[in-house]
């Protein structure tokens, strides 16, 4: 291993791993932080995008066809269809239906609202392209991998928390290894957690996705 592989980590002398308590803290405040970034952006983003990015079709009417209210327990249940006509692409006349199922449940404080929408035939209005979905995608996916791979070594919780992450031999993570660890802690998401438990029992403290990129987190 070279000195230079090295170099950055010089400022931020390494105290040793990190406790899984501050590892979670810290993964609250990257959670927080996401969440924040994507109100403050995404949002803003798609009002103001382009009518050709935020929908590829043109809407022409849309129109109430039945309409049914029943009560199914405490929840009010309200059942829609609409037609929606609309330009495609191609600037061809055409029109689709949906079933739209609104819930209403009286609760504590406020009544509770579930909405849910489906097609009853294809439709090309469906195909729009949601800017704020494509732009959490990105923003989960590249997020920690760009801020590890840096020079800082560590997300905004890790550098609030000081934390940042190395090899286990010493060495900087780079964005590759950044980027796998990231994936690798999807995983752990995905399993409902379970993949953080492995904290528990490693000798370095490692949870799955530190085990699957050969990275550590340490206190700095």
């Amino acid at each position: 291993m070279t000195g230079g592989a090295k170099a950055s980590y010089s400022k931020y002398p390494v105290v040793g791993d990190a406790s899984v308590v501050r590892r979670a803290f810290a993964l609250f405040i990257d959670a927080l932080f996401l969440f924040l970034a994507y109100m403050m952006i995404a949002i803003p983003a798609w009002s103001l995008a382009p009518g050709w990015l935020a929908y590829p079709v043109d809407i022409t009417e849309t129109r109430l066809l039945g309409e049914k209210v029943y009560a199914d327990g405490a929840e009010t249940v309200t059942v829609q269809e609409i037609q929606v006509d609309y330009f495609s692409l191609k600037r061809q006349l055409d029109s689709c239906r949906f079933a739209v199922t609104t819930r209403e449940a009286p609760g504590a404080m406020f009544i509770r609202t579930t909405t849910e929408r489906e097609a009853l035939e294809p439709c090309a209005y469906l195909g729009r392209f949601d800017f704020g979905l494509w732009f959490e995608v990105l923003l989960l996916l590249f997020y920690a991998p760009i801020m590890e791979g840096s020079r800082l070594h560590a997300t905004v919780g890790k550098l609030a928390l000081a934390l940042q992450v190395q090899r286990k031999d010493g060495s900087e993570v780079g964005f590759a290894r950044a980027f796998l660890r990231n994936v690798a802690e999807a995983l752990c998401i995905l399993s409902l957690g379970l993949g953080y438990l492995a904290a528990l029992f490693t000798t370095r403290r490692q949870a799955l996705h530190d085990l699957v990129a050969g990275t550590v987190v340490v206190e700095r």
